[in-house]
């Protein structure tokens, strides 16, 4: 096989299609001025099904009669006509129909045949010609024969219901290996929550691993804002931000959460209290009155620590715009950060019971499967906040507003993130213990509410009315798009129920709390030693 370039396409069309020989220059830009010297042109026909194919034929014969002469009638000569100026054919889907049938007659027939035919009305002005009738009647190329004994009818379906299985045989798999990867990362959990305080130096590892990943998106997003004046970095689109921010920011929240499951970090905000009662007592602030607010001094200790990370993050970035207010500002925003992260562990170690969090449902695994459910949305909520502080108070600097603009966007994943993660694990957690707790005829009920939004998702999102495919807001058209916004979340719900339960079924016999031995074996664990309950 011998590979042709693209320099060397472009001159062996410009021979073919306007005699011209143009030379392969090493100078792309030369050979493209040259060739736009040319004045070609294409008509491209976009899909859309029959009723494109329908709506460029129309085109079509617009072309082929154009210009029209001063006196009235048609131009006498195919080649006069607009349509004999163009150069290339460009089609996709329904195009795709009208295209071929263009590109097919004038190979048999010619173009000053094709072209008689597109303005021609040789009979009658009612009368087309015949291969444009014969298009109009065939315009059902999919299904020609319609009914329930046509084997065209029966094909659509068979076709229909294979490509359905073709694309659910590509989404389950990778559905599974999701849900399969959250079971793991619980189970992961459980096992450092059974472990003691002799593995205080692990939970160590694991915290100093998600500040790590915190100052790496510190990092980022100050050598990124604009107002920082690195134009490269500026210029970094999405998929580098996932990359090298919302990835990170993940891992941060995760790291923190794990590092929250062991009795080592009552010992280390037991400590930090201890540290907090001192200093206290050095500035003249009773110990009495901070171990009655022990929530608060946990607060303000991880508001140092959230402070110090910041400060690292925007010092690692140094970024080519650099003042002292700017970077006193970033770190103030890490105070909030840090403080609202150790509210939050506080709170977490005070609670006894979680029962009420899930809707009465008792298992043993609860406060595992809490912090996995919350840790990582009330991580970005902490960050969401302290960036949010932060842009508030730079508004005085000059291109705040572009600042404002990119730390937007990224809060804005932030934001979808921190909505979809808790309520996609409690369907993948408590999906299958629900499941697990329903009478056959309840599930059968579930199942049939699944099916059911899943068919309306499918005809409504098809339908003309909805918004993909109508412009206008009209009383219908919302009511249509109220109601997929309703039937597909259903419709995912119920799949991710199933799934779940399908998997510890066939792996544990029962729901995942209640069937793995690392998940049931948490019940005995110590937590809350230290704190009294938020409540009293």
């Amino acid at each position: 096989m011998i590979a042709i370039s693209t320099t060397d396409v472009l001159a062996e069309e410009a021979r073919e299609i306007n005699g011209v020989e143009l030379s392969r220059e090493n100078d792309v830009r030369a050979l493209y001025r040259k060739l736009n010297e040319l004045n070609r042109a294409a008509i491209c026909l976009s899909g859309g099904g029959i009723r494109s194919a329908s709506f460029a034929l129309g085109i079509l014969q617009a072309l082929a009669v154009h210009p029209r002469p001063s006196g009235g009638g048609i131009i006498p000569e195919a080649a006069k006509s607009l349509l004999a100026r163009f150069h290339f054919l460009s089609t996709v889907s329904g195009g795709g129909y009208i295209g071929s049938w263009l590109s097919a007659g004038i190979s048999q027939h010619g173009f000053a045949n094709m072209w008689r035919d597109l303005v021609g009305r040789p009979n009658s002005p009612d009368t087309e010609p015949q291969v444009i009738s014969w298009l109009r009647e065939n315009s059902n190329y999919l299904t020609p024969k319609l009914g329930v004994v046509s084997a065209d009818a029966w094909t659509a379906v068979a076709l229909y219901l294979r490509n359905l299985f073709l694309n659910w045989l590509v989404l389950l798999p990778w559905s599974c290996v999701i849900l399969m990867g959250l079971r793991l990362f619980a189970t992961f959990t459980a096992w450092l929550w059974r472990l003691n305080a002799s593995a205080c130096p692990l939970f160590a590892v694991v915290a100093i691993a998600g500040a790590l990943c915190l100052i790496k998106v510190l990092r980022f997003r100050t050598s990124c804002r604009p107002t920082r004046g690195n134009s490269a970095a500026r210029e970094r689109g999405q998929s580098a931000f996932l990359r090298h921010d919302l990835i990170w920011t993940i891992g941060a929240g995760l790291f923190f959460s794990l590092a929250l499951v062991s009795t080592c970090a009552e010992q280390w905000i037991g400590g930090s209290h201890k540290l907090a009662t001192d200093l206290g007592s050095w500035i003249g602030i009773s110990g009495q009155w901070i171990d009655s607010h022990d929530r608060l001094a946990t607060a303000i200790l991880g508001a140092a620590g959230g402070a110090a990370i910041f400060a690292f993050g925007w010092i690692t970035a140094w970024p080519p715009v650099r003042g002292i207010r700017d970077f006193l500002l970033w770190t103030s925003s890490g105070l909030v950060y840090g403080a609202i992260v150790g509210f939050g562990a506080h709170f977490f170690l005070s609670i006894r019971d979680f029962r009420e969090w899930f809707l009465g449902v008792d298992a043993p695994s609860l406060r595992v499967i809490a912090l996995i459910i919350f840790g990582l949305p009330w991580a970005f909520l902490a960050q969401l906040l302290a960036e949010t502080l932060f842009v508030g108070l730079t508004s005085y600097e000059d291109g705040s507003d572009a600042d404002r603009e990119w730390l937007g966007r990224a809060a804005g994943w932030m934001i979808a993130i921190a909505i979809v993660w808790p309520l996609l694990l409690y369907l993948v957690f408590f999906g299958s213990e629900v499941v697990s707790q329903l009478s056959g005829k309840a599930k059968i009920l579930l199942g049939s509410m699944g099916g059911i939004s899943g068919a309306i998702t499918l005809f409504l999102g098809k339908s003309r009315y909805s918004g993909a495919k109508r412009a206008g807001k009209d009383p219908l058209q919302l009511s249509i798009n109220t109601v997929l916004a309703i039937a597909a979340p259903v419709f995912a719900a119920v799949i991710i129920i199933f799934l779940s339960s399908a998997i510890d079924q066939m792996l544990l016999g029962q729901s995942l709390l209640r069937g793995s031995e690392l998940m049931t074996s948490t019940l005995d664990a110590p937590a809350g030693a230290r704190f009294k309950t938020p409540f009293g």
